[in-house]
């Protein structure tokens, strides 16, 4: 038996359902290792295939999609059919309640969303997609290393003018947070940004069709289909514009209202924009 291994496989950006922390917006990297007997051409299975194979199983199925757990409490279904789907969760933060298409979430039977457990319902689902001569499969998800002190922060958002799965209305990201104030990092007005934007829903005000003293309610129609999302008010920030990375860039350094800064915010690992004034 070989075992064959490839590491930093891809990123999953998605946000989760959790009963304590409510809309969790987080960023995985997916190493794989693949058990089984040589082919004819002395592989287990060509790297190229691997890697366009589990990807493409991946993007269908987890990222940039909204992972449910159903086995949790929190969780309703109230109405399902083949074009949409609308639930609701009961976390300790405050009720959710969600509509999209059925594309846009994915339901694992598990009483909470993991790493450990995304990785064992990967590993069920991966033998679909291999040949016959690769007997075993095993994901490990985990994050992106970063230094001790660095500011980072989880939210969700969804882009309804994007022509990707990006305009999903509950997908989202785990970002540090880089800020310069006079050509110097100000690690205070990281931490004070990572702190408001924990565990945060990042709305745009023009898709507001509901708000009262406990939730807000979002709504858009994009290419996918119809989206809407009730969250908790505590949780929200909101903005004038779309929040892509590069306006969520250009919010932050505005409203620091500092002159001489520059902030670099990132969409998950290693990819973000620069904003300056």
């Amino acid at each position: 038996m070989t075992t064959l291994f490839v590491r930093k496989l891809t990123v999953i950006d998605c946000s989760y359902l959790d009963a304590r922390r409510g809309l969790v917006g987080e960023s995985w990297h997916v190493d794989v290792e693949l058990d089984g007997d040589l082919n004819e051409q002395g592989m287990l299975f060509d790297f190229s295939h691997v890697k366009k194979t589990l990807k493409a199983m991946i993007d269908s199925t987890v990222d940039h999609a909204l992972l449910i757990p159903e086995a949790s409490d929190a969780y309703s279904l109230i109405n399902e059919d083949e074009g949409r789907v609308e639930m609701t969760f009961d976390s300790h933060v405050g009720m959710f309640r969600h509509i999209s298409p059925q594309c846009a979430i994915q339901r694992l039977p598990v009483p909470a969303i993991t790493p450990e457990n995304v990785a064992r319902w990967l590993e069920s689902t991966a033998p679909d997609v291999l040949p016959g001569n690769v007997k075993g499969v095993r994901f490990h998800l985990h994050h992106e290393i970063m230094p001790d002190d660095q500011a980072y922060y989880h939210y969700s958002h969804g882009l309804k003018k994007h022509d990707g799965n990006c305009q999903r209305i509950a997908h989202g990201h785990r970002s540090r947070i880089e800020i310069f104030t006079s050509g110097s990092r100000n690690q205070t007005l990281e931490k004070q940004w990572a702190n408001q934007l924990r565990d945060a829903y990042i709305g745009t005000r023009e898709d507001i069709i509901t708000e009262d003293e406990s939730s807000i309610t979002f709504a858009y129609t994009a290419n996918q289909g119809y989206f809407e999302l009730s969250v908790p008010k505590s949780i929200c920030t909101l903005m004038e514009t779309d929040s892509t990375v590069e306006l969520i860039a250009r919010f932050i350094c505005e409203s620091t209202e500092q002159t001489d800064t520059r902030v670099f915010a990132y969409e998950g690992i290693e990819k973000g924009a620069i904003f300056g004034q």
